[in-house]
């Protein structure tokens, strides 16, 4: 019987020597679950509900106060949404590839709970409750060497997410990473002495929601090389509700992205977005 251990190099193996021939089942299965993800993403987009999510719950505690509160918030640009739809079909051809590598892959979708708050795995493999990632290459890296686990890596709160999945499930945790710039493919399996304390944090949060005053900001601004301006964090730049938290924020459009600026001590050679 395979393990996880082996399931990085099972599935590289696909792509290397004799021809593999499919299963039919685990075709047509991929299949519709891309297409429902296509279908889906083209649907008029929800804004999120104010209810907790086990995906949400390694989130910033102000992030998810203004999200419990529906604030007003900006909403993503066509290409964000493009982007969060290849992230969606690459985690489907994981989960297929591990299929197909000859990997037991099980409770695929299944409903979670933690103290009412409900969530929905990718799934198991081989008995161990996985979570399904693409990333840039920067990003990956922490899942291929392991430094997510270390203090202050994950801004995302992907351990927090893991923890609760296999917090419900009673399980071992471990993440299925892609590096969706070069291909490259990693298996973090979490120790269990690095799981996150899931009830606490649900109580935490369950306490803090209701309350009238606002959380601390998730993160101080940071120098923006040698400038004198100061930027958002990683972390803060990616939030729908960054101008909420910094109303003067000012959008510089380089060619890697946006940069968002907090303070303008000296203006970019480069053009400006204009609310």
């Amino acid at each position: 019987m395979r393990t996880i251990d082996t399931l990085v190099e099972d599935i590289e193996a696909l792509f290397q020597g004799e021809t593999h021939t499919c299963d039919p089942t685990n075709l047509s299965d991929v299949g519709r679950r891309i297409a429902d993800k296509i279908a889906n993403s083209l649907k008029e987009r929800k804004e999120p509900t104010k209810a907790l999510r086990m995906s949400q719950i390694g989130k910033k505690d102000r992030q998810l106060w203004l999200q419990h509160r529906e604030t007003e918030s900006e909403a993503f640009p066509s290409n964000v949404k493009v982007k969060f739809l290849f992230g969606d079909i690459i985690e489907e051809l994981l989960i297929f590839l591990a299929k197909e590598a000859g990997h037991t892959v099980t409770a695929e979708s299944d409903r979670v709970e933690v103290n009412e708050v409900q969530g929905e795995i990718d799934c198991d493999i081989d008995g161990v409750t996985v979570d399904v990632k693409s990333a840039a290459s920067r990003s990956f890296l922490k899942f291929k060497d392991g430094s997510l686990l270390d203090e202050g890596q994950d801004p995302f709160g992907y351990m927090d997410q893991i923890s609760g999945y296999s917090h419900a499930r009673k399980t071992d945790g471990a993440f299925l990473a892609m590096d969706k710039q070069l291909g490259h493919i990693a298996v973090l399996q979490v120790p269990k002495h690095k799981m996150s304390n899931i009830p606490e944090r649900v109580e935490h949060l369950k306490e803090i929601l209701p309350k009238d005053e606002m959380p601390p900001l998730c993160a101080e601004p940071v120098p923006d090389g040698k400038s004198g301006n100061m930027k958002l964090a990683t972390l803060c730049s990616y939030c729908r509700f960054k101008k909420v938290c910094f109303p003067d924020l000012r959008t510089f459009i380089y060619s890697t992205g946006p940069r968002y600026l907090v303070q303008v001590e000296r203006a970019p050679n480069v053009p400006e977005a204009i609310a």
